[in-house]
């Protein structure tokens, strides 16, 4: 799973050091809403690694975030509402 969200993390940062190497400065708010989603993705997983670790097993299932809540976030990402995610 790490693998997935590290892919595309790195694809999108690719693609925006590639345009503002460029110059395409008008690009900078499209671009936003994917680097926050996996921002968010990559601190759940790290979030849910220390807890398993901290539990000290492999016997530990950490759940994956619900539908909702990824709807939601996606949401409040696309609508800039970023403070509201902590909540």
């Amino acid at each position: 799973m790490l693998d997935s969200i590290s892919s595309g993390f790195q694809t999108v940062v690719e693609t925006v050091t590639k345009d503002l190497d460029v110059g395409d400065r008008g690009q900078d708010a499209t671009y936003r809403a994917p680097l926050e989603i996996y921002a968010f993705l990559l601190q759940w997983f790290c979030a849910a690694a220390e807890r398993h670790a901290s539990k000290g097993g492999a016997d530990i299932s950490i759940a994956a975030p619900t539908k909702a809540k990824v709807r939601y976030v996606v949401a409040c990402l696309l609508c800039g509402n970023i403070k509201s995610i902590a909540g």
